[in-house]
């Protein structure tokens, strides 16, 4: 009898079979965004979110393809969201893997991209959400570059741009609406992410490997609505950022809607 995991193994590797097979598009690298700066200005960043697991064995292939994004493009914005429906399932002899970043708030909000994109009740691994409003099979290159470059060229109002300055403690954020305002709204969200982790995994799937994540988010915290107009966040509580951290403000439409726009947080070296 197939075992549940097996299942939805199986039904992943079913999904991206039926997806057109094309020739690898390639996106051109842009310079580097400097780092030095005591504040970042974004608009035109593209959010691509992984769904992911460290129990999940389909899994690896996709976040080392989301490492090769984020090194290789710098206005891609990658983050690992780890779910938390992969942690109960036993492997046979190889037993269960509870994944250390899992959130039950990130599956949730898998859940929601599903219902709100697929018109799908179930939510699968790996998946990649980019710009909130275009899925794609995370470890299937092809059909991931053409979701980025169709959320890219998808007709929208000019993005609002984002400011984000960090003084000691305190974080302040500045939403500019551009000359056409549009008429969408949304959320601001502070989003906390590691940069890298290792981790030796000991049972699952997975056991004996030594797994890389990168972007792996920690904390995603809604800072307060967007309505369309100019409008200033100063000094929140904000917590200074380690070596090995950083974080995103992003502008994302109400129910995990359509990513307006999204900005990085400064990284300077009183910050490393």
């Amino acid at each position: 009898m197939q075992s549940t995991h097996s299942l939805m193994i199986t039904i992943s590797l079913i999904i991206a079979a039926t997806m057109s097979a094309a020739a690898y598009i390639g996106i051109p690298n842009p310079p580097p965004i400097p780092e030095t700066n005591v504040s970042l200005s974004g608009g035109n960043i593209t959010v691509v979110e992984l769904f992911t697991s460290q129990a999940c064995i389909s899994c690896p292939p996709a976040e080392a393809f989301l490492t090769e994004m984020v090194e290789q493009n710098s206005d891609i914005l990658g983050l690992e969201f780890h779910v938390t429906y992969w942690d109960d399932l036993v492997d046979g002899d190889r037993g269960r893997w509870k994944d250390i970043f899992a959130d039950p708030a990130y599956t949730d909000r898998q859940a929601q991209y599903n219902q709100t994109i697929r018109f799908a009740r179930n939510s699968y691994t790996p998946q990649m959400i980019i710009d909130g409003h275009v899925q794609a099979v995370g470890f299937d290159r092809d059909e991931v570059w053409a979701g980025i470059i169709a959320a890219r060229d998808d007709s929208r109002p000019d993005p609002p741009r984002i400011d984000v300055s960090i003084n000691d403690n305190m974080i302040s954020i500045a939403i500019v609406a551009p000359v056409e305002a549009p008429s969408a709204s949304g959320n601001i969200w502070l989003v906390h992410y590691d940069k890298v982790h290792t981790t030796g995994v000991t049972s699952g799937e997975n056991q004996g490997r030594s797994l890389v994540n990168r972007n792996v988010v920690t904390d995603l915290k809604m800072l307060g609505l967007w309505q369309g107009a100019s409008v200033e966040l100063d000094d929140i509580s904000f917590s200074a950022l380690a070596t090995n951290q950083a974080c995103a403000i992003i502008v994302q439409g109400s129910n995990a809607g359509r990513i307006l726009a999204a900005a990085r947080c400064p990284e300077t070296s009183s910050l490393n």
